[in-house]
Order: structure tokens, then sequence, then C-alpha cells
């Protein structure tokens, strides 16, 4: 089959062909179909010249309809839209940002369960500097991404950082977000959260939700019926220090964090006590490259309820191999199995991991790859109602070297600290930035799973 001339429903419902490599090693029926790669798709043909931090959402109304955006290396935001399940896409622009704040980041997406999409994203105060005070905004879209309002604030403007946002499918209007607050000199210690009922268009007092007395930060939040809310951040000496000039904080790349869930089982009104669910790595380091990548930990939760599942990066000192750990619950968050690897025994550095869970209970759990200097995108994949993954499955045409990716500024190389994967029915859809072009540019591909 053509993939340029695969009809509109079957790609939307993941019968276009997808990557055979290491497929002879997955469970027989969570082995990408086909025999073929997966197509790459070009998603950002929009003129600009750097792309980070990539959200991808899928319209519950239309699983055709699937809402990306990012970070431009420019300063603003932009979001990009498909209609036809990811083969091909449309950009309008940067998004329209509040007067006086040309710049923002740390962007998420979703869609509520009446079709809207909701674009999420940090923006710094007019006349700020190095964002010393910024602001959690919220775009939305009533026409699945072709026209955006002007965004509403969530909160303040304050020494903040990475908000998160989700929504509830069963509950059409609820949108959560979270952020890290608190700012001490060298890092955040708290985890701001505030909530909307009517589709983002206005939003409640936030409140504080989670606090440390130091090292707190990389808050994510996931949605999951009936009313849950799983908010997921890391803590201690090993989370990178988030305030007004961005610095990575003192202690070693590898220094492990607490990785570590808040769970409300009653729609955000109240939240339990934090639970400790691993061990794991904020900060990866590579051999031969100077400096380092933020690898940010990721949440999901299932469609049908019950199932929960947390992913993050774990990396031993002067290690040349790191690996992603998952763990899961299946009553709602309130019990959890230990954190367990999901990615091979082998000298590969494997970092900022995204998980998502499908309608039919299968886990996808996607990772940049990084070995011998160069980096492959790669998409683990479990049995439904299974914690057991089978090999990984490279998505990408070919290993892209990261070393091109956006400066900082400081003469180190940076692909931003995460990516994206969503699922439509049969199919997982990666989402991520590389270089191949020359510049970091975005990229999906759908991975049809057998049902």
């Amino acid at each position: 089959m053509d993939p340029l001339h695969v009809s509109r429903r079957d790609f939307c419902c993941g019968t276009l062909a997808a990557s055979s490599l290491a497929a002879a090693g997955l469970p027989l029926r969570a082995r990408a179909v086909g025999g073929r790669k997966a197509a790459n798709v070009r998603v950002s043909n929009d003129g600009n010249v750097g792309h980070a931090e990539p959200c991808l959402a899928v319209n519950p109304r239309d699983p055709c309809n699937l809402l990306a955006a990012c970070e431009l290396a420019s300063g603003p935001l932009a979001a990009y839209a498909s209609f036809d399940g990811g083969l091909t896409w449309r950009s309008n622009g940067p998004l329209p940002m509040p007067v006086g704040s040309p710049e923002g980041g740390n962007v998420s997406a979703d869609f509520d369960g009446a079709g809207h999409g909701l674009v999420c994203g940090l923006v710094a105060a007019p006349g700020s500097p190095k964002g010393a005070a910024r602001g959690v905004y919220v775009w939305r879209t009533d026409d699945g991404g072709r026209t955006f309002t002007a965004p509403v604030a969530v909160t303040g403007y304050s020494p903040l950082d990475r908000p998160w946002l989700a929504t509830e499918r069963q509950r059409p209007g609820a949108v959560h977000v979270v952020w890290t607050a608190g700012y001490r000199p060298g890092n955040t210690t708290a985890v701001g959260y505030a909530r909307s009922t009517d589709g983002g268009l206005t939003f409640g007092a936030p409140r504080t939700i989670a606090s440390v007395t130091s090292g707190l930060g990389d808050a994510m939040v996931a949605c999951g019926p009936p009313g849950g809310v799983y908010v997921m951040y890391g803590a201690g000496r090993g989370v990178g220090s988030a305030g007004p000039l961005e610095t990575t904080g003192t202690q070693p790349s590898d220094t492990p964090a607490t990785m570590t869930v808040l769970c409300s089982q009653d729609r955000g009104e109240t939240f339990g006590a934090p639970i400790a669910i691993g061990r794991g790595t904020i900060n990866v380091s590579f051999s031969g490259l100077p400096g380092t990548s933020d690898s940010l930990p990721a949440i999901a939760a299932g469609p049908d309820g019950g199932l929960v599942c947390a992913v993050f990066s774990a990396q031993k000192a002067n290690a040349g191999h790191a690996r992603i750990l998952l763990a899961a619950s299946k009553d709602g968050g309130r019990t959890w199995s230990p954190a367990t690897p999901v990615t091979p025994q082998d000298q590969v550095i494997y970092f900022e991991p995204q998980v998502a869970i499908d309608d039919t209970g299968r886990i996808g759990v996607m990772a940049f790859a990084w070995a011998k200097g160069q980096v492959s995108v790669v998409l683990m994949l479990s049995e439904p109602g299974s914690l057991r993954f089978g090999r990984p499955i490279t998505v990408t045409d070919k290993p892209f070297n990261p070393a091109l990716g956006e400066i900082r500024g400081n003469g180190m190389w940076s692909i931003g600290d995460y990516q994206a994967l969503a699922t439509t029915p049969g199919a997982f859809h990666p989402l991520w930035n590389d270089t191949r072009t020359g510049q970091l540019q975005l990229f999906t591909a759908a991975v049809p799973v057998r049902t």
C-alpha cells in the first residue's frame, strides 16, 4: 500500500504499514502491522528553524483530528493541526501572545470531551529579564486547530516553571493545570494547581497541592475516569533548579531524584499524600558531548479507568547507558507496582520518555535512544492489560546528530526536555524533533498495532 494514497479512514484507524525493526521480539498482538517502516511525516513546514518540546493531542470526537504544539527558538509558541490522522499538517503561525510578552515555552495540549482543543504554555512577563517572572496561559480552539482564542491567564506573573495541562474526557469542560512554583534561590519548592469547569474559558484560584523544603520540579498531570487526577513530579537534590536565571542546578547530572505522584479521586477537590514510586534521573549525561539533557518524567491514565502509568529515566553515576523505568497503578493511583525497566540492558542511553495508554489497555512507551553519537526514536509496546513490553521498535527513518540542535547561548547543544506520544484507535503516534534537515524540525509517524 502506498502511504501517500491510503484512505483517510484507514490512516486514522492505524492500518498504515509500520516499522518492523525489532518486531520479531514483540508479543504477537503488540507487533507493529506490516513489513515496512512507518512513514516519517514532517509536521513543521512553517519556515521556522528551531522547534522544541512538542506536545500532541487527539480529538475524542474525531480521531483523525490531531493537534500539535511546540515552542519556537524565535520565542513564541506555535500550533499545528491535522485532519487526516497525521498524514498532512497545517500551521497558522505563532499563537497570539499576551501584549508585551513575545516569549513562551513548556507547552502541553489536550482535547476535552466536547472536542475543544487546549494548549497550555509558560509566558514571560513584559520586560522581565531572562524570565524572572512568568505566567501560565491557556489557548483554546473550537475548530480543531484552525484558529485559536486569545490566551487566558491561569496564574499571575511570578518565578514559576513548567506548566502542564490535562482534561477529563468524560466530563466536558473539565481542565486541570499544574506547574512548579514556590521559588527560593536555586530551585522551586511547590506544585501549583488550578482547574477550569468551562473548557478553559476561566480558571479558579490557584492553590498549592504539594511542597518541599528544597528541590521540586517538572510537574505533569493526567486525568482518568471516574474523576481521577494524577500529578507527577521529581523531588530532591537531583532535580535541576528552575528560577529567574534558568540555572540548571549544582548537583551532578546523574544525581537521583525521587519520582513522586499525587492522586485525587474527586476531580481535584482534594489530593492524597505524596507517593514515592521510584528513583530516577532528571538530567542525563552523554559521553563525547558537552553538557547534558533534561529528561523529564511523564504520566498517563487509561481511558477506561484504573490504569495509570508513570515513566522516567534512570542513569547511574558515570554510566554510559541509561534506562527507562515504568511504575503502574491498576487501582487509580492507590497502589503502585515497583518501577521496572522497559528498555533492554544494553549500552544505549534512553532519555526523554513519554507514555500513552490506548483504548484496549495497551501501553506504549516512547524514548530517544542515543548510541555512537546519534539519536533515534524508539517505541516499546505491551499487550493489552500487560506490563510486559516487547523489544524497541525504531520509528525514525535514520538516526540524527543531536549536536546540531538548538543552542542555549552557552555553547551547549539542546533538543528540548521532552517529546510527545498519543494514541488513536489501533495506532500510536510519536511526535519528536530532530535535526535531519540541519535544524530542529518536528516529525511524526503512525505506528499501528494488531487489535
